[in-house]
């Protein structure tokens, strides 16, 4: 399953310092209400909140590249290019450390399912993603057969690697590809010496129980997960079996984790209002009023200074960001409206991409 032979290597963490982010603009009408004006909005605030602490790479398609600088802040760059979608962590590629030269491994993607059960119709020009994005960047390609997302996997940037069963051994992915493949492939791959294998996502999941959603790194031994007490019911089965498989996992050092429990918000629910406004189309979900969405604060995203945390207009919120920004210390938090993000079917992490910064010479952490 593996195109490439690789140097020693290590998947690079998101804490880790960038030299860039990457997003892509929203315009597809059937996914993305009123011709993907709130969603636009949401990502011009996303937008700001990265530029000010580091560059960031702004993807557009041609057809609506015209005045696109109007739209964004300034300081962006923009790049024209296809795709279908605006989900870059699961479309671009996951960035290695090689000897302290930066790569990205290209994996195959499928519409988080594809067969009779991809989310969206097409899928050609989002699996293109990860090679424009690192054709732009002048970094070497690894490829590999395997179907993944970036959103599936977290990695602590010490050769350990989270997942969830119900994610990777979905055989609408790989088919009946085992862990012992996955983690095969992820040691020779990402450099991976541990991988944490938690049972499932979150309920309402749309990609699948991805791990986004539940855990993700702070530090190497620090991870923000959602707290099964205080969650909605639907919720709580699910985070009670991940955190009690995170209480006792050990790192690939041997290290404990110290675990930063967050609140969930409410059941977020699709209103009548959010359910208008989408272009018809046969390929793409449904949006429906009292369609349950899978809101969660975990699914933030780092700048080098910074931790942008979703927000959702929930009384959870402030109590979310409040724990959030004591584990985070030194690190500033700030809170992004989030909830059209989740109407389309993700947060913050799911749209933003980093490219790590070059270290030449560099040991691992």
């Amino acid at each position: 399953m593996v195109e490439s032979n690789l140097q020693l290597c290590r998947a690079v963490a998101d804490f880790e310092p960038h030299e860039r982010s990457w997003i892509l603009w929203p315009s597809r009408p059937d996914n993305w209400r009123d011709n993907a004006r709130p969603a636009q909005t949401v990502f011009k605030e996303l937008a700001t909140a990265i530029v000010a602490d580091e560059p960031l790479t702004i993807g557009v398609l041609p057809r609506h590249s015209e005045g696109i600088e109007l739209a964004i802040p300034q300081g962006c760059k923009v790049v024209e290019m296809e795709y279908d979608d605006i989900w870059i962590r699961d479309t671009g590629p996951v960035f290695i450390d090689r000897n302290g030269e930066i790569a990205g491994v290209d994996w195959r993607f499928n519409s988080w399912g594809g067969g009779d059960q991809p989310l969206f119709g097409t899928w050609a020009k989002d699996d293109s993603v990860a090679q424009r994005v690192l054709t732009v960047e002048s970094l070497p390609v690894v490829h590999s057969s395997v179907i993944l997302e970036g959103g599936a996997i977290a990695t602590n940037g010490r050769d350990t690697l989270l997942t969830t069963r119900e994610c990777l051994l979905n055989p609408n992915r790989n088919k009946l590809m085992s862990e012992a493949e996955y983690e095969a492939v992820f040691s020779e791959l990402l450099g991976t010496r541990k991988v944490i294998w938690l049972d499932e996502g979150l309920d309402h999941d749309e990609a699948g129980g991805h791990i986004d959603n539940v855990a993700a790194f702070l530090a190497p031994n620090m991870l923000l997960v959602a707290d099964p007490a205080a969650a909605p019911t639907c919720q709580r089965a699910r985070l009670k079996r991940s955190l009690q498989i995170l209480q006792r996992s050990r790192d690939a050092d041997g290290n404990q984790f110290e675990l930063v429990l967050v609140p969930m918000p409410e059941t977020l629910m699709i209103t009548e209002s959010e359910a208008m406004g989408f272009a018809p189309s046969d390929g793409a979900i449904q949006r429906r009023a009292g369609t349950p969405m899978a809101g969660s604060y975990i699914n933030g995203v780092f700048t080098n200074t910074r931790l942008l945390v979703p927000c959702f207009d929930d009384p959870m919120d402030t109590v979310a960001l409040n724990i959030i920004r004591d584990a985070a210390k030194p690190r500033t938090v700030a809170g992004i409206a989030s909830r059209e993000l989740v109407l389309g079917g993700g947060a913050l992490h799911c749209v933003v991409l980093h490219r790590p910064t070059t270290r030449k010479g560099a040991s691992n952490l």
